[in-house]
Parts: C-alpha cells; sequence; structure tokens
C-alpha cells in the first residue's frame, strides 16, 4: 500500500519556485551588467564633452555680465545727458 507524502509535493513545488527565482535573478544581474557596460563605456565621451559644456556656460554667462554692464553704462550715460540739460 502506497500512500502519498505531501511533503515531497510541497519540496518539488519550492524546488521549482527557486528554479524560476535563480533564472530571474540571472537575467537581472545580465541585464544589469549590460546597463553598466554600457554607461561605463559612454563615460569616457561624457568626460570629454565636459570642458567643452563648461566653457560653452562659462562664455554665455561673460556674454550676459558684459550686456549688463553695458546695460549699465548706458544708463550712466543717460543720465549725464539728461543732468547737463536740467
Amino acid at each position: 500500500m502506497s500512500t502519498h507524502d505531501p511533503s515531497k509535493d510541497e519540496y518539488v513545488e519550492l524546488e521549482t519556485r527557486l528554479g524560476t527565482a535563480e533564472q530571474t535573478l540571472a537575467a537581472d544581474l545580465a541585464e544589469a551588467d549590460t546597463e553598466l557596460d554600457a554607461t561605463v563605456k559612454g563615460a569616457p565621451e561624457h568626460a570629454k564633452a565636459l570642458p567643452d559644456r563648461m566653457a560653452t556656460k562659462a562664455a554665455a554667462k561673460r556674454a550676459e555680465e558684459r550686456e549688463q554692464a553695458e546695460a549699465a553704462i548706458s544708463d550712466i550715460r543717460r543720465s549725464r545727458e539728461e543732468r547737463k540739460f536740467d
């Protein structure tokens, strides 16, 4: 007479779940490795572009400061001209 052992069914189910979890983890790690590789490979290009971006930003800031200075000079000149006629 054979009796069914429910613990064997639970064991098989747990093994199946473990196998699925291991495969999912392996896939996730492979995907993460691919993303990391792409990021690392892209980093030198990003680093090369950084000085250009910084120079562009500095030039824009200087241009803005120059425009502000020119506007201030114009205001002073206009004020002087107005005083001459008063």
